[in-house]
Protein backbone atom coordinates (compact mmCIF):
# COMPACT_ATOMS: atom_id res chain seq x y z
CA UNK A 1 0.00 0.00 0.00
CA UNK A 2 1.56 3.06 -0.56
CA UNK A 3 0.88 5.86 1.90
CA UNK A 4 -0.48 8.99 1.06
CA UNK A 5 0.60 12.33 2.72
CA UNK A 6 -1.76 15.29 3.13
CA UNK A 7 1.01 17.47 0.98
CA UNK A 8 3.01 17.30 -1.17
CA UNK A 9 6.62 16.58 0.99
CA UNK A 10 9.33 18.86 -0.10
CA UNK A 11 11.85 17.12 2.13
CA UNK A 12 15.02 16.90 0.09
CA UNK A 13 17.97 15.05 1.12
CA UNK A 14 19.58 17.10 4.42
CA UNK A 15 23.62 17.81 4.41
CA UNK A 16 25.46 15.09 4.21
CA UNK A 17 28.66 14.08 6.24
CA UNK A 18 31.12 17.14 5.87
CA UNK A 19 34.35 18.33 7.21
CA UNK A 20 32.56 21.54 7.72
CA UNK A 21 30.43 20.20 9.87
CA UNK A 22 30.82 16.62 10.68
CA UNK A 23 28.50 16.33 13.63
CA UNK A 24 25.18 17.66 11.89
CA UNK A 25 22.84 14.59 12.77
CA UNK A 26 25.15 14.42 16.32
CA UNK A 27 27.31 12.58 17.92
CA UNK A 28 28.29 9.60 20.08
CA UNK A 29 31.15 9.04 22.49
CA UNK A 30 33.12 5.89 22.07
CA UNK A 31 35.98 4.23 24.54
CA UNK A 32 39.18 3.86 22.69
CA UNK A 33 42.09 1.57 23.67
CA UNK A 34 45.23 3.19 23.14
CA UNK A 35 48.68 1.76 22.51
CA UNK A 36 49.66 2.12 26.75
CA UNK A 37 46.69 0.51 27.69
CA UNK A 38 44.87 3.42 28.53
CA UNK A 39 41.49 4.07 27.08
CA UNK A 40 40.80 7.56 25.42
CA UNK A 41 37.03 8.99 24.86
CA UNK A 42 36.21 9.77 21.27
CA UNK A 43 33.38 11.81 19.14
CA UNK A 44 32.13 9.85 16.68
CA UNK A 45 29.97 11.82 14.07
CA UNK A 46 26.43 10.09 13.54
CA UNK A 47 24.98 9.06 10.38
CA UNK A 48 21.49 9.77 9.35
CA UNK A 49 20.84 5.86 10.29
CA UNK A 50 21.91 6.32 13.79
CA UNK A 51 19.55 9.33 14.05
CA UNK A 52 16.53 6.52 12.99
CA UNK A 53 18.16 3.84 14.95
CA UNK A 54 19.70 5.75 18.58
CA UNK A 55 21.95 3.98 20.69
CA UNK A 56 21.94 4.36 24.75
CA UNK A 57 23.88 7.96 25.23
CA UNK A 58 23.67 9.14 21.01
CA UNK A 59 22.98 13.29 21.35
CA UNK A 60 20.99 14.13 18.48
CA UNK A 61 21.32 17.56 17.25
CA UNK A 62 17.84 19.67 17.90
CA UNK A 63 16.65 22.52 17.43
CA UNK A 64 15.08 25.09 20.17
CA UNK A 65 11.29 25.02 19.08
CA UNK A 66 11.75 21.09 19.00
CA UNK A 67 12.74 21.56 22.54
CA UNK A 68 10.07 23.81 23.21
CA UNK A 69 7.26 21.78 21.56
CA UNK A 70 8.54 18.07 22.89
CA UNK A 71 8.56 19.91 26.43
CA UNK A 72 4.84 21.00 26.06
CA UNK A 73 3.62 17.56 24.65
CA UNK A 74 5.50 15.96 27.41
CA UNK A 75 3.59 18.28 30.00
CA UNK A 76 0.30 17.92 27.69
CA UNK A 77 0.29 14.05 28.63
CA UNK A 78 1.75 13.82 31.78
CA UNK A 79 -0.89 16.38 33.03
CA UNK A 80 -3.65 14.14 31.15
CA UNK A 81 -2.43 10.85 33.02
CA UNK A 82 -1.66 12.15 35.73
CA UNK A 83 -2.80 8.98 38.49
CA UNK A 84 -2.67 6.47 36.10
CA UNK A 85 0.20 4.02 37.19
CA UNK A 86 -0.25 2.00 34.21
CA UNK A 87 0.48 4.89 31.77
CA UNK A 88 3.65 5.49 31.11
CA UNK A 89 4.96 9.51 28.93
CA UNK A 90 8.32 8.87 27.48
CA UNK A 91 10.89 12.00 26.37
CA UNK A 92 13.12 11.17 23.61
CA UNK A 93 13.65 7.72 25.39
CA UNK A 94 14.93 4.74 23.47
CA UNK A 95 12.29 1.97 22.47
CA UNK A 96 12.63 -1.67 21.59
CA UNK A 97 9.26 -2.80 20.69
CA UNK A 98 10.78 -6.70 20.41
CA UNK A 99 9.60 -7.02 16.94
CA UNK A 100 10.90 -9.00 14.91
CA UNK A 101 13.49 -7.03 12.17
CA UNK A 102 12.35 -3.80 13.90
CA UNK A 103 15.41 -2.33 15.54
CA UNK A 104 14.77 0.35 18.49
CA UNK A 105 13.96 3.96 17.75
CA UNK A 106 14.29 7.24 20.14
CA UNK A 107 10.50 8.61 19.76
CA UNK A 108 10.37 12.45 20.31
CA UNK A 109 7.34 11.32 22.53
CA UNK A 110 5.88 8.01 23.78
CA UNK A 111 3.19 6.85 25.15
CA UNK A 112 2.29 3.12 26.42
CA UNK A 113 0.14 1.06 28.60
CA UNK A 114 -0.10 -1.56 30.63
CA UNK A 115 2.51 -0.85 33.32
CA UNK A 116 2.36 -3.21 36.18
CA UNK A 117 5.27 -2.28 37.90
CA UNK A 118 7.47 1.23 39.05
CA UNK A 119 9.64 1.72 35.84
CA UNK A 120 13.12 2.16 37.22
CA UNK A 121 14.07 5.56 35.39
CA UNK A 122 17.61 4.85 35.30
CA UNK A 123 17.14 2.58 32.68
CA UNK A 124 17.92 3.56 29.27
CA UNK A 125 15.63 1.20 26.93
CA UNK A 126 12.15 0.66 27.75
CA UNK A 127 11.63 -3.12 26.37
CA UNK A 128 8.03 -2.80 24.78
CA UNK A 129 7.12 -6.87 25.56
CA UNK A 130 9.09 -7.63 28.56
CA UNK A 131 6.97 -5.03 30.28
CA UNK A 132 4.00 -6.56 29.10
CA UNK A 133 3.15 -2.86 27.59
CA UNK A 134 1.33 -1.64 24.05
CA UNK A 135 1.99 1.81 22.67
CA UNK A 136 -1.36 4.27 22.20
CA UNK A 137 0.85 7.06 20.42
CA UNK A 138 3.85 8.27 18.92
CA UNK A 139 4.45 11.97 18.53
CA UNK A 140 7.42 12.97 16.37
CA UNK A 141 8.47 16.90 16.05
CA UNK A 142 11.09 17.42 13.01
CA UNK A 143 14.47 18.86 13.07
CA UNK A 144 16.56 18.79 10.02
CA UNK A 145 18.69 16.14 11.25
CA UNK A 146 15.69 13.98 11.90
CA UNK A 147 12.51 15.47 8.80
CA UNK A 148 13.37 12.50 6.58
CA UNK A 149 13.01 9.53 9.09
CA UNK A 150 10.13 11.42 10.65
CA UNK A 151 8.15 11.64 7.41
CA UNK A 152 9.52 8.20 5.49
CA UNK A 153 11.14 5.57 7.49
CA UNK A 154 9.58 5.84 10.95
CA UNK A 155 5.75 5.66 8.85
CA UNK A 156 6.60 2.25 7.63
CA UNK A 157 8.71 1.03 10.69
CA UNK A 158 6.24 2.31 13.35
CA UNK A 159 3.03 0.69 11.57
CA UNK A 160 4.89 -2.88 11.61
CA UNK A 161 5.96 -2.05 15.51
CA UNK A 162 2.43 -1.64 16.58
CA UNK A 163 1.92 1.66 17.14
CA UNK A 164 -1.98 2.08 16.37
CA UNK A 165 -1.39 5.97 15.98
CA UNK A 166 1.59 8.24 15.01
CA UNK A 167 1.36 11.80 14.91
CA UNK A 168 4.53 14.22 12.85
CA UNK A 169 4.39 17.78 13.74
CA UNK A 170 6.39 19.20 11.13
CA UNK A 171 8.13 22.39 11.77
CA UNK A 172 9.80 22.10 8.18
CA UNK A 173 9.83 25.86 6.20
CA UNK A 174 10.46 26.57 3.20
CA UNK A 175 8.44 27.99 -0.27
CA UNK A 176 6.86 25.42 -1.15
CA UNK A 177 6.06 24.34 2.58
CA UNK A 178 5.62 27.74 4.17
CA UNK A 179 3.75 26.72 7.81
CA UNK A 180 4.14 24.09 10.66
CA UNK A 181 1.90 21.54 10.16
CA UNK A 182 0.48 18.55 12.22
CA UNK A 183 0.34 15.06 10.12
CA UNK A 184 -1.33 11.78 11.70
CA UNK A 185 -1.60 8.66 10.95
CA UNK A 186 -3.76 5.42 11.98
CA UNK A 187 -3.40 1.69 11.57
CA UNK A 188 -4.89 -0.38 9.31
CA UNK A 189 -4.38 -3.86 8.02
CA UNK A 190 -2.63 -2.81 5.07
CA UNK A 191 -0.45 -0.12 6.63
CA UNK A 192 -0.70 3.95 7.67
CA UNK A 193 -3.22 5.45 6.28
CA UNK A 194 -3.57 9.27 7.17
CA UNK A 195 -6.36 11.20 9.71
CA UNK A 196 -8.87 13.40 7.97
CA UNK A 197 -8.62 16.45 10.46
CA UNK A 198 -11.38 18.74 11.38
CA UNK A 199 -10.69 22.50 9.90
CA UNK A 200 -11.65 23.97 13.31
CA UNK A 201 -10.23 21.81 15.94
CA UNK A 202 -7.55 20.02 13.82
CA UNK A 203 -6.35 16.47 14.62
CA UNK A 204 -8.00 13.82 17.15
CA UNK A 205 -6.36 11.05 18.49
CA UNK A 206 -8.70 8.69 20.22
CA UNK A 207 -5.99 6.53 22.27
CA UNK A 208 -5.04 9.83 24.33
CA UNK A 209 -8.09 12.18 24.42
CA UNK A 210 -6.83 14.92 22.69
CA UNK A 211 -6.76 17.61 19.61
CA UNK A 212 -3.35 18.83 17.75
CA UNK A 213 -3.75 21.67 15.60
CA UNK A 214 -0.92 24.13 15.14
CA UNK A 215 -1.66 27.60 16.85
CA UNK A 216 0.79 30.86 16.63
CA UNK A 217 3.42 28.87 15.11
CA UNK A 218 3.40 25.60 17.97
CA UNK A 219 1.87 22.67 18.53
CA UNK A 220 -1.53 23.05 20.48
CA UNK A 221 -3.07 20.43 22.48
CA UNK A 222 -6.81 20.69 23.33
CA UNK A 223 -9.13 17.71 25.76
CA UNK A 224 -12.40 16.71 23.91
CA UNK A 225 -14.26 19.90 25.29
CA UNK A 226 -11.90 22.42 23.49
CA UNK A 227 -10.18 23.31 26.41
CA UNK A 228 -6.64 24.23 25.82
CA UNK A 229 -3.59 22.70 27.77
CA UNK A 230 -1.45 25.16 28.81
CA UNK A 231 1.96 24.06 29.43
CA UNK A 232 4.31 24.97 32.49
CA UNK A 233 5.29 28.42 31.21
CA UNK A 234 1.76 29.96 30.99
CA UNK A 235 0.53 28.29 34.01
CA UNK A 236 3.58 29.82 36.40
CA UNK A 237 2.89 33.25 34.23
CA UNK A 238 -0.52 33.07 35.06
CA UNK A 239 -0.03 32.19 38.57
CA UNK A 240 2.55 35.07 39.06
CA UNK A 241 -0.14 37.25 37.36
CA UNK A 242 -2.82 35.92 39.48
CA UNK A 243 -0.06 36.20 43.04
CA UNK A 244 0.28 39.98 42.09
CA UNK A 245 -3.24 40.66 41.30
CA UNK A 246 -3.90 39.62 45.11
CA UNK A 247 -1.16 41.51 46.60
CA UNK A 248 -2.62 45.02 45.10
CA UNK A 249 -6.07 43.48 45.85
CA UNK A 250 -4.81 43.09 49.16
CA UNK A 251 -3.23 45.98 49.70
CA UNK A 252 -6.16 48.21 48.29
CA UNK A 253 -8.19 46.12 51.61
CA UNK A 254 -5.75 47.17 54.09
CA UNK A 255 -5.78 50.87 52.42
CA UNK A 256 -9.65 51.04 52.40
CA UNK A 257 -9.53 49.39 55.71
CA UNK A 258 -7.56 52.14 57.47
CA UNK A 259 -9.90 54.26 55.80
CA UNK A 260 -12.77 52.69 57.20
CA UNK A 261 -11.37 52.99 60.46
CA UNK A 262 -10.36 56.49 60.39
CA UNK A 263 -13.65 57.41 59.67
CA UNK A 264 -15.60 55.27 62.09
CA UNK A 265 -12.91 56.96 64.08
CA UNK A 266 -13.90 60.57 62.96
CA UNK A 267 -17.68 59.43 63.32
CA UNK A 268 -17.18 58.19 67.19
CA UNK A 269 -15.57 61.43 67.97
CA UNK A 270 -18.33 63.42 66.37
CA UNK A 271 -20.79 61.32 68.36
CA UNK A 272 -19.20 61.85 71.42
CA UNK A 273 -18.80 65.58 70.50
CA UNK A 274 -22.33 65.47 69.52
CA UNK A 275 -23.15 63.39 73.00
CA UNK A 276 -21.32 66.40 74.74
CA UNK A 277 -22.94 69.38 73.24
CA UNK A 278 -26.22 67.45 73.78
CA UNK A 279 -24.81 66.90 77.71
CA UNK A 280 -23.89 71.01 77.80
CA UNK A 281 -27.40 72.11 76.58
CA UNK A 282 -28.68 69.86 79.28
CA UNK A 283 -26.89 71.57 81.71
CA UNK A 284 -27.64 74.65 80.38
CA UNK A 285 -31.20 74.25 79.91
CA UNK A 286 -30.90 72.50 83.73
CA UNK A 287 -29.17 76.47 84.77
CA UNK A 288 -31.95 78.20 82.85
CA UNK A 289 -34.14 76.45 84.44
CA UNK A 290 -32.72 77.16 87.75
CA UNK A 291 -32.35 80.39 87.21
CA UNK A 292 -35.65 81.33 86.38
CA UNK A 293 -37.00 79.59 89.23
CA UNK A 294 -34.83 81.48 91.37
CA UNK A 295 -35.57 84.96 89.76
CA UNK A 296 -39.87 84.09 90.15
CA UNK A 297 -38.60 82.99 94.14
CA UNK A 298 -36.94 86.82 94.06
CA UNK A 299 -39.94 88.23 92.54
CA UNK A 300 -42.61 86.56 95.08
CA UNK A 301 -40.34 87.47 98.13
CA UNK A 302 -40.22 91.31 96.61
CA UNK A 303 -43.86 91.91 96.19
CA UNK A 304 -44.39 89.83 99.94
CA UNK A 305 -42.16 92.84 101.32
CA UNK A 306 -44.13 95.83 99.43
CA UNK A 307 -47.41 94.11 100.09
CA UNK A 308 -46.23 94.23 103.99
CA UNK A 309 -44.83 97.71 103.75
Amino acid sequence: MSIATPYALDVGPPPEFSESDPYFYGWRTVEREQADGTTKSELIPLTEWDVLHPLEGDFIVLTDGHSRDCTYLQQCFEDIFQGRAHIKVFREHRIDWEVPKIIPHGPDITIVDGLTEEWDPTIGTFMMRQMNCEPLLVVEVTSPSTRKGDLHEKVKEYHKAGVPFYVIVDRHVSRSHPKMEVIGYRTTAQGYAPIEQDPEKGLWIPTVGVWFKIEADRISCRRANGERIADRAEILQELRTEQELRVQATRRAEKEGRKAKRETQRAEQESQRAEEEKQQAEKERQRANDLERKVRELEEKLNRLTAGG
